[in-house]
């Protein structure tokens, strides 16, 4: 029995290539990081600091997308994202996937998605 159900294992992981042909999964990151220095102008309880700073030009990020085709023209898709503070490691929107966040199936003709996304004012600006 022990062997018939090694072989079963070792034939699934042999396998598991086939199944995994049609899949993409792709971990993605923006690191935005600089120097800054603010004089006492900047805040008047505060004297002039330099410091290194996130988030200079672009909030920094880390992410995981990925899509799998299911069939017929379908896909399934989804992405989280996580913005994150380089000076301290913590999560800049206070929730741990505070960016986009959502699954979805795709079609040729029609995109159904569900969770935290960008708005279509996002793409105007």
């Amino acid at each position: 029995m022990q062997k018939k159900l090694i072989a079963l294992v070792v034939a699934g992981l042999a396998a598991s290539p086939v199944f995994a042909a049609d899949t993409s999964v792709t971990l993605y990151g923006l690191v935005d990081g600089g120097i800054a220095w603010r004089g006492k102008n900047y805040d008047s309880s505060v004297g002039s600091r330099s410091s290194v700073d996130s988030g200079q030009f672009n909030g920094s990020r880390l992410g995981v997308k990925g899509k799998e085709y299911l069939g017929s023209g379908v896909k399934a898709v989804f992405q989280i994202e996580a913005g994150i503070g380089i000076d301290r490691g913590s999560s800049n929107q206070g929730t741990t996937w505070g960016r986009q966040s959502y699954v979805g199936l795709e079609t040729p003709s029609v995109n159904v998605s569900v969770g935290r996304q960008y708005t279509p004012a996002f793409y105007l600006y």
